[in-house]
């Protein structure tokens, strides 16, 4: 038996090891591919801004390539949930810099009461863990440090219809820290929204789904309104992301984050069926080594005519 693919898989391992410990990757032509994204998502990582909020860098990259590989130029991503606006900082220079990588341009949106957790509805909104008035926001403080992104003050009952119909560039990620079941669920409705402002395969997280006191299920909170959205529509489903801290450098997977992302699947959506980056792997031989080469653009063409 050839000893050649164990040791192969031994020194990419340490190979992987050693770069993600000096956090830095040797420059990688832009794709939709593991390697490209391990090499920005360190690069940005390195910002002391973006650093703050790593799972919003991986966010944002994500939703930024697969939409330049699918050839829309002008995307959005979004905050539910500023509070005091750390994340949202930290989600404006992530966009920044990810613009200049994939020469995309990113519009930012911060949703939020400004005034902190609305009115408890019911055991729903988990309030045993929070109450009414958790979480307000210093609204001048915050403006004063923001350098593009537009906050969107009120209810998410009010503002997401008001959002739709201002028809928005797509939405390519949205991290939805609202904690509570019914502003999530109304939160939500934007998934619902036509094609045309939303990537076939939107990159969501959900920051509230864990608990460090074992006390989240899926009858209450964030977990209940992605179950009631996912019975809603047979062709668009919000699926966890499993096992995606194997993905992530593993410099920057410490920590519960990788848990918290989910997938926004838009099964009918015209761009679904269409190949995900510019090169993929063609052939694989018997020592595991892969053939990558440029998808056709016949590929490309045929396949965005499919309903």
């Amino acid at each position: 038996m050839s000893i050649r693919k164990p040791i192969r898989m031994v020194v990419k391992g340490l190979k992987r090891w050693l770069l993600d410990e000096n956090q830095t990757y040797p420059e990688v032509p832009f794709d939709n591919r593991d390697d490209w994204m391990r090499f920005a998502y360190l690069k940005l990582n390195q910002d002391p801004v973006c650093n703050r909020r790593p799972w919003y860098i991986w966010g944002v990259l994500q939703g930024a390539a697969l939409s330049k590989v699918l050839g829309i130029e002008h995307i959005s991503v979004i905050e539910f949930g500023v509070a005091g606006g750390g994340g949202l900082i930290s989600l404006e220079r992530a966009a920044e810099l990810t613009e200049e990588l994939v020469g995309i341009k990113i519009d930012v949106y911060g949703f939020d009461t400004g005034s902190g957790n609305p009115k408890i509805m019911d055991y729903r909104d988990v309030p045993f863990r929070w109450s009414e008035g958790y979480w307000p926001m210093d609204k001048q403080k915050l403006e004063k440090l923001l350098h593009r992104a537009q906050l969107v003050l009120g209810h998410t009952k009010d503002t997401i219809p008001e959002f739709i119909r201002r028809k928005p560039a797509p939405v390519a990620f949205a991290a939805i820290d609202l904690t509570m079941y019914s502003s999530t669920v109304e939160a939500l409705k934007l998934f619902e929204a036509e094609y045309s402002l939303l990537l076939p395969r939107t990159y969501c997280m959900f920051r509230s789904l864990l608990g460090s006191r074992g006390d989240q299920c899926d009858y209450i909170g964030e977990r209940l309104a992605i179950q009631e959205f996912n019975a809603k529509d047979t062709m668009r489903k919000l699926c966890h992301m499993d096992g995606l801290r194997y993905f992530v450098p593993n410099y920057i997977n410490e920590g519960s984050w990788p848990e918290f992302f989910y997938l926004l699947h838009i099964f009918d959506h015209p761009l679904y069926n269409k190949p995900s980056s510019l090169r993929q792997s063609i052939n694989i031989d018997t020592e595991g080594s892969e053939d990558i080469k440029e998808v056709p653009d016949t590929i490309n063409d045929s396949i965005a005519e499919q309903p």
